[in-house]
């Protein structure tokens, strides 16, 4: 809802709702899932990109920046990390029926 501006995030029950996103349905390094695996379905949903990237500026959304503009450090940050992803590659994972 905020992205699309239908609430702010920095709303007092939207930010409720991020709280809770975040809470639920992350796992332990950060990435979201869709929803939680109790659908009676076989096989097991990994994390879901556009959730952790729309969670992530949810986030920011709602949070006030602190201290100095983001400067080149960060920048720096953000591509390590890309490159990271790109090198690690696709993974083919077989899920269990």
């Amino acid at each position: 809802m905020p992205i699309v501006g239908f609430l702010p995030a920095a709303d007092p029950p939207m930010r409720a709702t991020i709280d809770a996103i975040a809470d639920q349905l992350d796992d332990e390094r950060g990435f979201g899932f869709r929803y939680l695996n109790e659908d009676g379905l076989p096989g097991v949903e990994g994390t879901f990109s556009t959730c952790t990237s729309g969670l992530a500026e949810c986030l920011a959304r709602s949070g006030e920046l602190l201290g100095n503009f983001p400067q080149a450090f960060t920048h720096i940050g953000l591509v390590h990390a890309a490159l990271a992803i790109a090198a690690a590659g696709p993974r083919n994972e077989s899920f269990d029926s």
